[in-house]
């Protein structure tokens, strides 16, 4: 059995000092090299079986929110959001533990007007490190990752 974790017993324990509620913002979004949908290989820039539509979702499991982007049309392998306010509450305790509240849960879709919307990529982006570095702009690089393990594309927040 593994050892607890000191932090996180502090922060658990009775006499942990209270918790201070924090705000997170996504600021900017984008998304390249993204799977075709359509034809299940990689788009390239100008040369296009059929592009997608991306959006984003974000969701946090404590406490629970879920956020979004706008999709953008006709993008192909790649999207961009600049001047995003996408807002979540989180507090100090979540982040420095290894609490599900320090995994940030995003999934880009191919947007569909008629049908569902399909799938491209999901990862887990940790954000335990933001209780280190509070009013400081981070950023993070992660792999979207298919259903079937593969690569979907490439998420910069």
């Amino acid at each position: 059995m593994a050892a607890p974790n000191p932090l996180e017993a502090l922060l658990t324990s009775p006499f942990a000092p209270p918790i201070t509620p924090l705000k997170g913002t996504i600021k900017k979004c984008s998304v390249r090299e993204l799977v075709n949908v359509e034809t299940g290989r990689l788009t390239f820039s100008g040369i296009q079986a059929a592009a997608n539509d991306p959006f984003v979702n974000f969701e946090l499991n404590d406490p629970t929110w879920s956020g979004r982007t706008k999709q953008i049309d006709n993008a192909g392998d790649s999207g961009e959001w600049e001047d995003l306010q996408i807002s979540f509450k989180c507090d100090e305790t979540t982040l420095a533990t290894t609490a599900a509240g320090s995994k940030l849960t995003v999934t880009c879709l191919d947007h569909n007007s008629i049908t569902a919307h399909v799938f491209i990529g999901s990862a887990e982006v940790d954000i335990s490190n933001l209780a280190d570095n509070m009013n400081i702009d981070v950023g993070y690089e992660v792999e979207l990752k298919q259903k079937n393990g593969e690569k979907g594309g490439m998420l910069k927040l």
